[in-house]
Formats: structure tokens, sequence, C-alpha cells
């Protein structure tokens, strides 16, 4: 991502963006189930497809394209980008399914984004959320009302938390809670707008010229917005009663403070018990020893709030969320129909093969309805 500047100069973006473009594919490429690596294309789609789609379908709703009904099917899964409408930056959701805001479910409460969602390639929606002002180019695609220029999502939502809490409520209704809303953040930041000309979201040069003074405010905004992720969490903290229940938050309290969002540095690293300077060895380091102090650390920190060790925590969420699954397997399995061929679905039958799929999750079948394990 980091690895080609573009220059210095004043207010130009820092970073090509074609780098960028060529990792998200390769990634995309590595993960997919559908194909072979070398049989995946740069065009493969963001939404969901019902099996047997037709590439002329691409782009509408219809049956044959992209799966528009029973999102129960499938696991629902939001990017978060931002757009200039006017005046602001408003956030808009990049969608793997169909949503329409129904009044007679929607609370009153909530954040009623975009409606519309876009059909765009794989790589098109890792670069609308990582579009980071000053850094990248943003990516300017079509939608229904015409171009829309897309950047990072932090600008509007750095902690999208209640985005996607605010989302699950415009299905569900706000009559019950989340089994469980995991939020895990990128390391706790005391930063101001004071901190700004150490955060390396500004080119090179860009303070010393005093003609730019106005943009500059513009700037330090920026960057508070972008460190503004505690806010979220406290207003998520307050909503769920504490973090004891179905709300948990994980992120590291001391050591990435001053870590700049394109902070990439060589230095030393350990890989299969051998030491050698590699790319960003230096910052991956710097990562892995504050989380790993974090993770160790036997006390709550109750300047953040912490109910408990961050160890203790990461217990608690993990033994809910294999309950909520094993719960949900064997109530699909005993009932079996619909309810199985939901849960099928839901954990990727179609992507991996139904015999690979039946393999994979036999053992957890077995333990679950019979409580028998190897």
């Amino acid at each position: 991502m980091y690895g080609h500047i573009r220059g210095l100069l004043p207010l130009a973006t820092k970073y090509h963006h074609l780098p960028l473009k060529h990792a998200l594919n390769d990634v995309a490429k590595q993960y997919c189930k559908q194909h072979e690596p070398d049989l995946c294309s740069d065009e493969e789609r963001f939404r969901w497809r019902t099996p047997g789609y037709e590439t002329e379908g691409y782009g509408d709703d219809s049956e044959n394209s992209v799966s528009s009904e029973d999102p129960d099917h499938l696991c629902q899964t939001v990017c978060l980008t931002a757009v200039n409408t006017g005046q602001i930056d408003e956030a808009y959701l990049l969608r793997t399914y169909t949503h329409r805001y129904d009044p007679e479910i929607c609370p009153p409460w909530v954040t009623t984004y975009n409606e519309d969602t876009l059909d765009l390639y794989t790589w098109q929606v890792g670069r609308a959320t990582t579009a980071t002002p000053l850094l990248f180019e943003l990516l300017v695609v079509t939608g229904p009302q015409g171009n829309l220029a897309m950047k990072d999502g932090g600008i509007r939502e750095n902690n999208p938390s209640y985005c996607a809490f605010s989302e699950a409520a415009s299905f569900w209704g706000d009559d019950t809670n989340p089994s469980i809303l995991l939020s895990i953040g990128a390391g706790y930041t005391k930063s101001t707008s004071d901190d700004f000309s150490d955060s390396g979201m500004m080119p090179s040069g860009l303070s010393s010229l005093n003609k730019y003074a106005d943009r500059l405010a513009v700037f330090k905004n920026i960057l508070v917005k972008y460190s503004g992720g505690q806010d979220r969490h406290k207003m998520m903290r307050t909503i769920a009663r504490g973090g004891t229940s179905w709300y948990k938050r994980f992120e590291v309290t001391d050591g990435l403070e001053k870590m700049r969002a394109d902070q990439w540095e060589r230095g030393k690293s350990s890989s299969a018990g051998k030491i050698k300077a590699v790319p960003g060895g230096k910052t991956l380091n710097t990562i892995r020893t504050a989380t790993e102090a974090y993770l160790n650390r036997q006390e709550p920190d109750k300047s953040v709030n912490e109910y408990a060790a961050p160890r203790k925590m990461l217990k608690h969420t993990a033994e809910k969320l294999v309950r909520m699954r094993r719960a949900r397997e064997l109530e699909a399995m005993t009932q079996g129909g619909e309810k199985r061929e939901y849960w099928e679905a839901f954990m990727g039958k179609h992507l991996i093969g139904e015999r690979d799929f039946f393999r994979k999750y036999q053992e957890e079948w077995d333990y679950a309805l019979l409580g028998r394990k190897n």
C-alpha cells in the first residue's frame, strides 16, 4: 500500500493507488472459495449472487444475478465509505445484500443510510474504504444519481460499531438486543489537533506553507474525526449498559498512540524461528509488543472503563461466540428442513462444496448433537 510515494507536492495524494488495487485483488484471489486463484479475475463482485448467476445480470436485483431476498441465507457483510453530498461527507454503506428501511420494522432512532446498493468489484470496495484523504486518490464510481467520489469511511465513522448496531436494528427492530457486538480497535489514541504535524497524514513540507493555513484547519478537523473512535465506544457502552453483556470492545491501550496511518518501517522481524530485516518489520514488532503487553495485563484499566483484564474479557467473548454457534447448529440440525438449509448456506456450503463442507463441520455437529468429542 505504502511502497510508492508519488512525490512531496503540497495537497497531492502521497501514494499511488494502483499497488493497493493489485494487493486487494491478490488477497481476494487467495481467499476465494468459488474459483482456483489462477481462475479468479479482477472483476469478481462484492455482492452475493445466487448459484448459477449470469454475468449479464450484473447491476440489477434479478433472481439470476444478485441475492436480493431472504438475507438470513447469507452472512451479511458491510464495508463503510464516505461520499460528499454538497457541503459535508456522509457515511455510505457498501453491502453484500439488498436493503430497504421498512417503517413498520425500523425504529425511529435508527440512522438511515443509503438504500441503494452499488454493485462494485471487490477491489473497488477495498479501495473505497481505504481511500484516506491525502494518502490515496478518491475512488469515483457511477451510482443511481451520477458519479460518487468515495473516501475512507473513518472520516465519518472511525469506529463503526454504532453503524452496525443501527443496521441490525433496521432489520429486526429494537425489541431485542444483539446476541453479541464485537468491536476491535486499532490502538487507543490520545491525539488531538495539536498532534497533527506528527500524524503522517499530511504531505511533507505542507506545514511550512502559510498560504495553506485555511486548509490546514480542515485537515486538523479530519484528524480529530479519525481519532474519535473512543467517543463511539463510550456511546455503545452506554447503550449496552456496560461491557459485560452483549457489547465487547478490545483495543490496545498503550504503545500505539503516535503510530501514523501509513507507518511501515523496515526492520528486523522474527519469522519461522529466523530473525531478518523485512519491509514493515519494525512497525510489526511495535504492534506485536504493544498487543502482547495489552493481552498479558493482569488488571483492568479503569481509565478506559474495562470491567476485567483483557485476557479475561477475551475468554468471555470466545465462550459466548462458541455457545451461540453451537446452539444455532443444534437448532438447525434437529429441526431440519428450511432451518438446516439456512444454516448451511450461512456457513458457506455452496462456497466450498458439499463434501468438504460436511467433512469440515461433522465433528462440531457430533459434539453439538451428541456431546461427543474426540
